[in-house]
């Protein structure tokens, strides 16, 4: 399973994220992979006022900010 992280420089909220999803302890191990939205105008409409945001891949079930370690997990165990 891969997580996306939506996220930016210059974000202290990614950052908490970014630190909270290294952290996790799922019972299945995940890739995470960090998406820069301000590399396309696409995400920065889409995600701009709302990183940080996860997104499983391939089913596509988002989770947005505030968001903690067990909603982050639950998120998880919905998509296996």
């Amino acid at each position: 399973m891969t997580l996306f992280l939506y996220t930016t420089e210059c974000c202290h909220l990614c950052e908490q994220a970014l630190e909270m999803l290294v952290n996790l302890k799922p019972a299945e191990p995940f890739a995470l992979e960090l998406i820069d939205i301000a590399e396309s105008d696409q995400l920065i409409d889409q995600y701009g006022e709302r990183i940080p945001v996860v997104q499983v891949a391939p089913d596509g079930h988002e989770l947005g900010w505030p968001f903690d370690a067990e909603q982050a997990l639950a998120l998880l165990e919905r998509t296996k």
